[in-house]
């Protein structure tokens, strides 16, 4: 298993514009670490600049969710069974048009005299 100190450092090494809180998100995104590793981290890796305390529990929270990783339905990429066909579109209920669709496009457009523009 990675660490969140060294997966800290090459995300930081990467985006130096971006926030240590941001990072710390991002190393623990998905990968399913305890919340006693992530808060312990927090302290030890977060800039205590970048939040007040009073915010604190709400970032940890948020880092907490975020560890899960996305859950996924039970049913996600499984395909249809073979005898479970969709419907296919019956054509025979659709009616012909006598006319052509050249036909149609000279009946509707008007021609344009020279020298203006068609809109």
């Amino acid at each position: 298993m990675r660490s969140i100190k060294r997966l800290f450092k090459r995300i930081q090494k990467e985006n130096p514009g971006w926030g240590s809180n941001v990072i710390l998100a991002n190393a623990v995104y998905g990968r399913n670490f305890s919340k006693d590793r992530i808060s312990r981290m927090f302290k030890e890796l977060v800039d205590k600049d970048e939040y007040s305390q009073s915010d604190k529990k709400a970032l940890l929270e948020f880092l907490y969710l975020h560890t899960k990783g996305v859950k996924r339905t039970k049913n996600e990429g499984k395909l249809p069974h073979r005898e479970e066909k969709t419907e296919e579109m019956d054509t025979d209920d659709i009616s012909k048009d006598e006319d052509s669709i050249d036909d149609i496009i000279k009946r509707v457009s008007k021609p344009i005299p020279p020298g203006e523009l068609p809109f």
